[in-house]
């Protein structure tokens, strides 16, 4: 399985209790579509990690999960920081709009005047706001926060983003 075939669907933030629960932020997925899930996956230098997902709680913006094989507080602070993703064929299908965060990466990113910024090489999932990470095609690398207030339009099929004009920034 190829990593186009999985997606981000929480990053990990912090052990919860000292049996192996962890607090995670959930990224473009309701607590009630995690349930559904059989099987997360961590990436690493050798590959995919698969973990059970034993158990589902919490709220949308306060969630914990438990994975199988991760049984103790000193086992999730290995864990701390990293993204858990889920095969998209066990995800629930995209309504008219929607994408995934990472079908952001390779979008060129410009303003409604024309002006190209770059192209999106990196996303910051964060608590509050995710943010784009941008790269010039002179090197230089710019953030713009992924919000309304910044963000116009999004076109994945078309591979372009476009954010406020460039006078406010």
């Amino acid at each position: 399985m190829t990593e186009l075939e999985r997606t981000i669907i929480a990053t990990v933030r912090k052990p919860h209790g000292v049996k192996g629960s962890l607090k995670v932020t959930l990224h473009g997925l309701e607590l009630a579509d995690v349930k559904e899930l059989k099987t997360l996956f961590l990436k690493t230098d050798s590959g995919w990690q698969s973990y059970e997902l034993s158990l589902v709680q919490g709220t949308n913006s306060d969630a914990i999960l438990t994975l199988g094989g991760v049984d103790s507080r000193e086992a999730v602070e290995l864990l701390r920081g990293q993204d858990l993703y889920a095969d998209d064929a066990d995800l629930p299908p995209l309504e008219e709009l929607e994408f995934y965060i990472e079908d952001l990466e390779g979008c060129e990113v410009a303003d409604s005047e024309g002006t190209i910024f770059g192209k999106v090489t990196e996303i910051l999932l964060g608590n509050e706001q995710d943010t784009l990470v941008v790269l010039s095609a002179d090197g230089i690398e710019s953030m713009f926060p992924f919000v309304d207030e910044w963000i116009e339009e999004v076109d994945i099929e078309g591979r372009r983003i476009i954010v406020t004009p460039s006078e406010i920034r």
